[in-house]
């Protein structure tokens, strides 16, 4: 009514505020159910549709029976009968779950935003819809030049047609698509990507995104390219074992030095060649467990 006195609810905002019928009608104020702190805009807002003014939506934070504040939407009118305003309707919606739908969207905008890798979202035909910060500061493309292109843009050339044949192929079945793409920057600079591919559904399990996710490994590359030079050049005798110490390859200068060919020595153990095995065991168990590279001279037993 006019001395904002609740003279009609309803069951769900009964349920919604923890009241019993009784409790409420022609007995509590509209503002008691109002969170102290928005009472005065709550007011505020009664009053102008107390003159007739056109209904208003407010948002504020209303306050439950047992004292839980929670955020709501209202909008208000006046009732008016014979050309009188004579009390006020408002309609309320709960805004709890939406407010948190809205968080969580923030936090993964963010965590996408931020994220130390490339994101690119693409409409079902391809077409670039989203990039993040990353992928700007990789490609050295702006959102806006790469908005409406698609992937293309990024093509370096020195990659077979078939690759990206059965990446297409892959995600439009639904599935991953994961690997490696040597791509190029806008300034003509070649770089390798770590990529996955992944299709987003809509309830009807439709694709209407895809989403791709890629890290940049050329640094890694070239130290892999590095790494096989020195492997396979080096007069040293090598061999690399897992982190149980069986042998998953040795380098060329290992076979020679025992006359042996590679496949004598994969899938061994790490004390294959050693004459004294308990303490080349005791050696590697330390270096792994310390994470340290140990010199140690052991005499070994030559199979030729």
């Amino acid at each position: 009514n006019n001395e904002g006195i609740i003279t009609y609810s309803n069951k769900v905002a009964f349920d919604t505020f923890g009241y019993e019928e009784n409790e409420v009608i022609s007995k509590l104020s509209t503002f008691q159910m109002v969170a102290p702190n928005d009472r005065k805009l709550a007011k505020e807002n009664i009053a102008r549709a107390m003159i007739g003014e056109r209904p208003t939506t407010i948002e504020y934070n209303a306050i439950k029976k047992d004292g839980t504040i929670f955020p709501v939407m209202v909008f208000t009118s006046a009732i008016i009968e014979n050309e009188k305003i004579v009390g006020l309707r408002g309609i309320l919606i709960d805004l709890t779950e939406m407010k948190k739908a809205d968080a969580q969207i923030r936090k993964l905008s963010l965590a996408v935003e931020q994220s130390p890798a490339s994101i690119i979202i693409t409409d079902p035909e391809g077409h670039i819809q989203y990039a993040n910060r990353r992928c700007e500061e990789v490609t050295g493309y702006k959102l806006e030049e790469m908005l409406g292109k698609t992937p293309r843009l990024f093509k370096s050339g020195h990659q077979d047609q078939k690759i990206y044949e059965n990446l297409w192929d892959t995600i439009i079945s639904g599935a991953e698509w994961k690997g490696e793409l040597h791509n190029q920057k806008k300034n003509g600079e070649l770089f390798w990507e770590l990529v996955s591919v992944s299709p987003i559904k809509d309830e009807n399990d439709h694709i209407i995104n895809f989403l791709a996710v890629k890290e940049n490994i050329t640094e890694r590359k070239k130290s892999e390219a590095e790494f096989r030079s020195v492997w396979e050049n080096s007069n040293d005798a090598m061999r690399l074992c897992d982190e149980n110490g069986i042998i998953l390859r040795v380098n060329k200068s290992f076979c020679k030095l025992f006359d042996k060919p590679q496949k004598d020595f994969v899938g061994k153990t790490f004390q294959t060649a050693y004459q004294y095995k308990e303490n080349a065991s005791k050696l590697f168990s330390k270096s792994v467990e310390e994470g340290i590279i140990t010199k140690q001279e052991v005499e070994v037993e030559l199979w030729n």
